[in-house]
Formats: C-alpha cells, sequence, structure tokens
C-alpha cells in the first residue's frame, strides 16, 4: 500500500492508514509485499461475507475463511460445501458444474476421479457412457460422446 510520501509494508502499513482514520475491518485490501501477509491472515468470516451466526459452522466444518467464502457466496451451506469438498470438487464452479446438472456429490465423484468436469459428464452419461467408458472413449482420441454410437464398445476394442 502506498500513503502519500511514504511506501508503507508490513506492520507499517497499518500504523499509516491509521494516521488517515483509516481502519480495520477493511472491505478489501491489495498488496504486493510478502511482507503484509501477517494482515491478510487476519481476515476472518465477516470479512468473506458469512453472517456471524454462521461462522462457527463453517469452522467446524473446517473451512479457513477464504475459503468458506466462496462456497458461501455459491450458496452452499458447510454441510454441502464439505460433501462437494469431499468429491473432489476444490472449487465451488467445479461443483457448480455438476449441480447445475443434477448430480449429487457421490455421483460427481465417480467423474472428478476420471477427470472429466460437470457439462463434459453430462454430455458422456446422456451417450450412455458411465466414467470409465468415457476415459476409454478420450483416450482413444473420441472427445465427442454423440459419436460413440458409431463404434463398439472401447472394452471390446483394447
Amino acid at each position: 500500500g502506498h500513503v502519500p510520501i511514504e511506501h508503507c509494508v508490513g506492520p507499517r502499513k497499518l500504523t499509516a492508514l491509521a494516521r488517515l482514520d483509516v481502519h480495520p475491518p477493511f472491505a478489501a485490501m491489495y498488496s504486493d509485499s510478502a511482507r503484509d501477509l501477517p494482515l491478510l491472515r487476519r481476515f476472518d468470516y465477516g470479512d468473506a461475507g458469512i453472517p456471524d451466526a454462521q461462522a462457527d459452522d463453517w469452522a467446524s466444518h473446517g473451512f479457513e475463511p477464504e475459503v468458506a467464502g466462496r462456497w458461501f457466496a455459491a450458496g452452499l451451506t458447510p454441510a454441502r460445501a464439505a460433501a462437494w469438498m469431499g468429491a473432489g470438487a476444490r472449487d465451488p464452479m467445479v461443483a457448480a458444474g455438476f449441480l447445475w446438472r443434477g448430480f449429487s456429490p457421490e455421483e460427481a465423484r465417480r467423474w472428478l476421479g476420471r477427470f472429466i468436469e460437470g457439462r463434459r459428464a453430462a454430455a458422456w452419461q446422456a451417450a450412455g457412457c458411465d466414467p470409465e467408458d468415457a476415459r476409454e472413449w478420450i483416450a482413444l482420441g473420441i472427445r465427442d460422446p454423440h459419436r460413440v454410437s458409431a463404434f463398439p464398445s472401447p472394452g471390446r476394442l483394447m
């Protein structure tokens, strides 16, 4: 952070901001210095947009504020977010790709284990393929699930 006339990093940043009557909590923070990391670690659930009444629930599910904030913004509860993370979706947008297509975390787990995201998983499933079949087709160079009807099962080809 730059306060006019003084370049501020680390603990000096808070001191300089206080002289300008700017005090935590901050709505946002920018840093280009690793010496500011201790300041960033003070980020809490409220900073992530999570109401105080829900902070303990996120913490009890093992979510740090930064991660909890992304899942909260996606509209998931701590339990649902934990289920999706347990299925292999490390990001709420990955989970959303399955959620929007009607997959449960348990169903998505098999597709994620084969490195197939939600949109493609839905297309392969609509073509009658399970994750293992889809991965075999992809390994053979067939990326469009609509083409598989023209071929015998990949298990018979390999």
